[in-house]
Formats: C-alpha cells, sequence, structure tokens
C-alpha cells in the first residue's frame, strides 16, 4: 500500500514561531528526506498560505507559541469544509495549555497529535 508520506518531494507547511523549535522539526523533515519544508508564523499565516499559493501542502504542521486570531480547530474546520482542500493532513505539537483541544480537532479530521515535553537543564555549578 502507497502512503502519501512516500512521496518526499510533496509540500509540508510547517506553522511555529520562528525558533529553535521550529528550526529543529523543520531539520527533522529534512532529514527525512522531505524536500519541500515551508514555514509560517502561525495558523492565520497558514489559512493565508493556502489563499494565495498554487501548490497546496499535503501536510501542515503546526506547533503551540501563537497568539493568533485563528486557531487549530478553526483551521480544520476550514479544511473539512472545503473540497478542494479536504485532503491536507494536519499535525498538532500541543502543550499543556492546548491539550484540551485534541479530541475536538480528531472530530475535525486531525491526522496526528504529539506532546511536547519541556525539559530543564540542570545547574552544573
Amino acid at each position: 500500500m502507497v502512503s502519501p508520506f512516500d512521496d518526499k518531494a510533496q509540500k509540508i507547511l510547517l506553522a511555529a514561531p520562528i525558533g529553535p523549535l521550529r528550526d529543529l522539526i523543520r531539520a527533522s523533515l529534512r532529514t527525512a528526506g522531505y524536500t519541500s519544508v515551508t514555514c509560517a508564523n502561525g495558523v492565520a499565516d497558514v489559512v493565508n498560505h493556502l489563499e494565495v499559493e498554487d501548490e497546496l501542502p499535503f501536510w501542515i504542521i503546526t506547533l503551540p507559541g501563537v497568539n493568533d486570531e485563528i486557531n487549530e480547530l478553526q483551521l480544520l474546520s476550514l479544511l473539512i469544509d472545503t473540497p478542494e482542500l479536504d485532503q491536507i493532513a494536519v499535525s498538532i505539537f500541543y502543550d499543556d495549555d492546548t491539550s484540551y483541544l485534541m479530541t475536538r480537532a480528531f472530530e475535525r479530521g486531525l491526522l496526528s497529535c504529539h506532546k511536547l515535553v519541556s525539559m530543564s537543564i540542570p545547574d552544573l555549578e
């Protein structure tokens, strides 16, 4: 069985604030072989991207950290309500502040969710 994730040239849209986590995930996707990873600053930027770009992403990945006027649930609703967008896969990285959204997100077609774990580095002194 062929998965759409096997085609590493398909476009991925990563919605995350600028910073090391976004850089790490983008690098991980490229290491996994994905050659077309585009970044947006948040979910509102994703919606703008969907409106103006000719090539639609096959996968949207979002991270917490942006106080957008549009949230992931609204994005998922837009995707399932728009026939030309309803095949786009969405994955959400979430934290404790956004965990309550996951059940409703799966009801709206979420592909996967991944909990971010914060780690503290002990003081070496």
